[in-house]
């Protein structure tokens, strides 16, 4: 099992799940090889249950960038189904989660949401603006952040908008920050 790199704090359940299965395919419970194609993510509790986590969608498009299929517990699959080319599937148990690996259709896959029609914050109305805007700023482009009329800002792609938000919401929960 790769925890790398070494020098970041791994902190909460984010990793129980990849943890138990590791420690499964170690054991030979599992075959090593039926994880290959996967990525997990969430906590795991004492009955074996899925809890949720923080950080889906950025995990979500990792897991689509890497070819791999993402595994969320139910309460992270509304925002893991936001990045739209990943192929998201849920488990409610450790239990489903490895009666899945052998077959991925034991695993429903999450409902996608028409992200087209979503409204898009302003972003003038972030508290602490100026000092957010400095790390958005060269990844979305400058004229996103302009305090005018909303009219005059084009509108954001997809995957901007996907990759804003991840970093919105990462920053929220990491600098416990109201956005």
């Amino acid at each position: 099992m790769n925890l790398a790199p070494a020098d970041l704090p791994k902190e909460g359940g984010r990793y129980d799940l990849a943890i138990a299965l590791g420690i499964l395919a170690a054991s030979g419970q599992v075959d090593p090889q039926s994880l290959l194609q996967y990525e997990f993510l969430g906590e795991l509790g004492l009955t074996g249950e899925l809890r949720p986590v923080a950080g889906a969608l950025p995990a979500a498009i990792a897991a689509a960038e890497a070819g791999r299929i993402l595994v969320v517990p139910p309460g992270n699959a509304a925002e893991a189904a936001l990045a739209e080319h990943a192929d998201v599937r849920v488990a409610r148990t450790l239990l489903e989660c490895c009666a899945g690996l052998g077959n991925p259709r034991l695993l429903p896959p999450v409902e996608r949401v028409d992200t087209t029609q979503l409204p898009l914050p302003d972003l003038a109305d972030v508290r602490a603006l100026a000092r957010y805007l400095q790390a958005l700023a060269p990844r979305v482009g400058a004229s996103h952040f302009r305090r005018a009329d909303r009219h005059d800002v084009p509108p954001l792609g997809l995957v901007v908008r996907l990759r804003s938000s991840s970093v919105l919401r990462v920053g929220r929960h990491l600098c416990e920050v109201p956005v």
